[in-house]
């Protein structure tokens, strides 16, 4: 359907994708693979894109340790023309930002506390970049609990959440226009 729309698609695999699945997104003709990629989303907005994650109890295929992903993300972030107008599309929130909240686990994964016990497992790293450059936006994922948006500085942060066991789409609808948010809203359905 995204043929000859004028829709364009960026895919970028996350934490638990094999690398197996960059072959065959890259060779789509409609959905553009953007892991490690730097695109144009108009003449002036940039976003630069990466699924990989922070370690987690499940040592899944694409983990980094914090050291890693910092320098993950700063060889992507020099090569924007301009920082301040650009897009963070990156898989794991950032540390302590609200978008991040997960149960806390036991060493046999299972949830620690009845109840809404919390706290944060997102990445040092990404919130380290979100506040050194304040780009216009941050697009994430990973925490599927926890749909929310929140302001880092300037910078607009968005985790659509996802309820895909239970076949809900969720997403977020963000206008940007002259180099600003105009409006954004989480969706689901």
């Amino acid at each position: 359907k995204l043929a000859g729309s004028g829709i364009l698609c960026f895919v970028t695999p996350r934490n638990d994708d094999m690398s197996e699945l960059d072959g065959v997104i890259s060779q789509s003709k409609t959905v553009t693979f953007a892991e490690g990629a730097v695109v144009a989303l108009d003449e002036r907005l940039e976003m630069v894109c990466s699924g990989y994650s922070n370690i987690t109890p499940w040592h899944s295929f694409r983990e980094e340790t914090e050291e890693q992903l910092l320098t993950r993300y700063e060889a992507l972030i020099a090569r924007l023309k301009d920082v301040r107008h650009s897009v963070f599309a990156f898989h794991v929130p950032p540390y302590g930002s609200g978008l991040d909240d997960a149960p806390e686990l036991t060493a046999d994964l299972r949830p620690k506390y009845a109840g809404n016990a919390l706290v944060p497992v997102g990445s040092r790293s990404a919130r380290k970049v979100i506040e050194r450059y304040q780009p216009l936006l941050g697009l994430f994922g990973h925490i599927h609990e926890c749909k929310a948006t929140t302001r880092i500085g300037k910078t607009l942060c968005v985790n659509s959440g996802s309820m895909y066991e239970q076949g809900v789409l969720c997403g977020a609808l963000i206008q940007i226009e002259r180099g600003k948010i105009k409006s954004h809203i989480l969706t689901t359905g």
